[in-house]
């Protein structure tokens, strides 16, 4: 998840330096990720050995369409926009981490399972 946050820090930044190529990519991955299968269903067809062909749709061409947006998307980071923006995701990240507090029902719930195993066990805890 914090992965997520510098990746999406970054792409923030790349697009307010090129609005219309990241539009356009991010376009392009929700459309491969998103449509259904039949905006997919066509039938291209690539030679191969001899005359024998094989038909190119589907499956491959939503994963052809994905892999260049997604892949064109890291191309646009190295910036120096994007690296800044990278780091101020990860301060957030590390704040987030540092000041994140566990639920107190979450930790009866591990207290309560240690003391369980440490009774069926007939291990006895020290008194403090």
């Amino acid at each position: 998840n914090y992965q997520n946050i510098l990746f999406s820090a970054a792409l923030l930044a790349a697009f307010c330096r090129h609005p219309f190529t990241t539009g356009s990519l991010f376009t392009a991955l929700a459309v491969a990720l998103l449509a259904p299968p039949e905006v997919f269903d066509l039938d291209f067809r690539a030679p191969r050995k001899g005359a024998q062909f094989i038909p190119i749709g589907g499956e491959r061409l939503r994963f052809a369409i994905a892999l260049f947006s997604y892949g064109c998307l890291w191309f646009l980071l190295p910036g120096r926009s994007s690296v800044q923006a990278m780091l101020i995701g990860f301060i957030a990240c590390l704040l987030h981490a540092y000041f994140r507090k566990r639920p107190w029902t979450e930790m009866a719930k591990e207290t309560c399972t240690l003391k369980g195993m440490a009774d069926r066990l007939g291990l006895k805890s020290k008194p403090s």
